[in-house]
């Protein structure tokens, strides 16, 4: 018996298949099926340490499988540094945020006080005006109503 057929013994009984990724993509058989494609593995040749091929069923490549889960750590680890770095952009970003909000709100509050302040002066000032114009409507009844008399002398 070859290898190719040990190695299939191993896998005898096991079918694979091999779908596509959408269902509308998948040839479809008469009855508008999708059509599965059985598949059987396909052994990596083993060979000896003399260079012959061995009768012994191929065995898997754990070195290969550890240094693809040693990869798929290291894509793991390197997206969460990634993402911790975005976190930390996006919390100093935010601190940022907050402490401009409130310099434009202690500025706001500062413009308010001194349009306050401009209102009171305003009123204060007007205050003073009809005062002044009090006085001078008396200071004219008071001039024409003493000249008067004067020059009818």
């Amino acid at each position: 018996m070859t290898s190719n057929a040990k190695s299939h013994e191993l896998y005898e009984g096991v079918e694979w298949t091999l779908r596509g990724a959408s269902e509308e993509m998948a040839p479809m058989n008469n009855d508008d099926q999708p059509r599965v494609l059985a598949l059987a593995p396909v052994p990596l040749p083993s060979a000896s340490r003399s260079g012959e091929a061995s009768d012994a069923p191929a065995r898997p490549d754990w070195a290969s499988a550890i240094t693809l889960v040693q990869e798929a750590a290291e894509a793991i680890r390197y997206r969460e540094d990634r993402i911790e770095q975005l976190r930390r952009a996006a919390e100093e970003q935010t601190q940022q945020h907050l402490a401009d909000l409130k310099a434009v709100h202690a500025q706001l509050m500062a413009a308010q006080k001194e349009i306050e302040a401009a209102n009171a002066r305003a009123d204060a000032a007007e205050a003073r005006t009809r005062e002044a114009n009090e006085w001078l409507g008396k200071l004219h009844e008071a001039i024409t109503g003493n000249l008067s008399s004067i020059g009818r002398i």
